[in-house]
């Protein structure tokens, strides 16, 4: 996995660094993301206890618009997580039944995104598109957090890798400037765990609307 990953930002920064007269006929585009999103743990049906936290993400992200397709990666703080509830237990009352409390769990993250989109539609003011993706990047903080306080866990490899799905409209504002709409599905990517000591492996994922305000640098041949 990671060797591949390697070959697509190679090839990516080779896109990026092409001669003065290929950039010419393209766009390139840097802008500023936040991601109101909806996140919780995939558990295979597993169990039904698990519930949505509402994380607020954010990154910067580069655009570079190559004929139909439109190639993006940046920098993301991604939060995901899930929440369940838990019955409250006490020496004289071990099984429960009292009262219940949330518990929160976060893992968080930066985030090296490379996508690939196909352009659908295009006009003098509208872009839609689609396409995938790839997330990797690093979990630097793993916390379950209760009414009591945080604790520090280990649900999620350190090593995060996930694919995500989009859907895009980019609306021009004025000649540079573009506000950039973005449904999109993050799923985590990781082996399985021993079934002997698991019924289930964790899996990360998010539902978000990426919202983006662009600048682009190159406005020939488009």
């Amino acid at each position: 996995m990671k060797k591949y990953l390697l070959i697509s930002y190679i090839a990516l920064t080779g896109l990026f660094f092409q001669s003065p007269s290929i950039l010419a006929q393209n766009k390139i585009e840097i802008g500023l993301l936040g991601m109101p999103s909806f996140s919780t743990i995939n558990t295979g049906g597993n169990t039904k206890f698990y519930k949505y936290i509402h994380p607020f993400n954010y990154g910067l992200r580069v655009n570079y618009r190559m004929r139909k397709l439109y190639f993006s990666t940046g920098i993301l703080h991604l939060t995901q997580g899930t929440k369940f509830r838990t019955e409250i237990t006490t020496t004289d009352n071990p099984e429960g039944g009292i009262g219940s409390f949330d518990i929160f769990l976060r893992a968080k993250g930066i985030i090296f995104p490379i996508n690939c989109d196909y352009i659908i539609l295009k006009t003098d003011g509208i872009l839609l598109y689609a396409g995938l993706g790839l997330y990797n990047g690093y979990i630097y903080s793993q916390q379950q957090v209760t009414v009591l306080g945080f604790s520090d866990i280990e649900i999620v490899n350190k090593y995060y890798c996930g694919f995500n799905m989009d859907i895009g409209l980019k609306v021009k504002l004025r000649e540079h400037f573009s506000l950039d709409f973005r449904p999109n599905f993050v799923y985590q990517l990781r082996k399985n765990l021993p079934t002997d000591k698991y019924v289930w492996t964790n899996r990360l994922m998010s539902f978000s609307l990426d919202i983006g305000f662009y600048y682009s640098f190159k406005e020939k041949g488009n």
